[in-house]
């Protein structure tokens, strides 16, 4: 009896010992699988970042030795001044500024929970710009001012909410769920550059220029590699302008500088 009892102690533990086994390996196949999905992800986004820069060099004659992420967020200046010196073509365009049924159409089909918390902030920022809409008394402003005056206005609206909150989420959440961001944020640029806003160029990679300072807000990251020290470490967003009409009858532009981060060697 205590041979058999012995016996199935020994089964016990050889079964124990055999899952333990098993378990390991399939702990380190499912760690080993996370890492292949994790670097696919990498891939897919490079390679769409890559493609979104080949594209933009193409349009713009713009020369890079290597690929740049912050291409993807780069609008052309517009033809046209958005705000003109002109009345009665200012209350149409700023109609058109408030409409953003598409951006909601997609993000109500898309995303689920982040989608949702997406469509609350366009809706705010929808409500901002009915808002500035309805409160505007063009009457306040002459003929030679209004361009100025209500693009500086218009301008704002834009800032908190889009730039401040949604590029710079979408700027972070592009590695996370490419696919969704690439396409709410095609549908955000082709919204700024319908309402008159653009971008400056800029690149990360290189070393930080007087133009840089002059448009971008600088953060500090740390680094021990001296060669890397004054190099643009990330472009968080990029600058955004919108061209007005000053009293003077000149092309002039209001920025909201951009953000980004430079080595700094210790």
């Amino acid at each position: 009896m205590f041979y058999r009892e012995r016996e199935k102690q020994e089964i016990r533990e050889w079964i124990q010992a055999a899952f333990s086994v098993a378990e390991e390996k399939f702990n380190a196949q499912i760690l080993e699988l996370r890492q292949e999905i994790s670097d696919l992800k990498k891939t897919n986004l490079e390679v769409m970042r890559e493609l979104e820069d080949l594209k933009f060099r193409a349009e713009s004659g713009v020369e890079s030795a290597q690929s740049s992420p912050e291409s993807i967020f780069y609008l052309d200046e517009p033809p046209e001044i958005f705000l003109p010196n002109d009345r009665f073509a200012i209350p149409n365009r700023l109609n058109l500024a408030a409409n953003v049924s598409e951006i909601k159409t997609f993000l109500g089909a898309n995303g689920g929970d982040t989608g949702s918390k997406f469509q609350r902030l366009i809706e705010s920022h929808e409500e901002l710009m009915n808002s500035f809409n309805v409160r505007t008394n063009f009457d306040d402003f002459s003929d030679e001012e209004i361009s100025e005056a209500v693009t500086a206005r218009y301008f704002r609206v834009f800032q908190q909410i889009i730039f401040d909150n949604v590029i710079v989420a979408i700027n972070r959440g592009l590695d996370e769920n490419p696919v969704f961001y690439f396409e709410f944020l095609r549908r955000v640029n082709e919204y700024l550059n319908r309402c008159g806003i653009y971008t400056v160029n800029a690149k990360s990679g290189v070393q930080v220029s007087d133009e840089d300072y002059q448009n971008m807000t600088p953060q500090i990251r740390k680094t021990g590699d001296k060669k890397l020290a004054g190099t643009i470490a990330e472009i968080e967003r990029l600058p955004y302008r919108i061209n007005y009409v000053n009293e003077f009858g000149e092309l002039k532009f209001l920025q909201y500088n951009g953000a980004m981060t430079v080595y700094k060697a210790v």
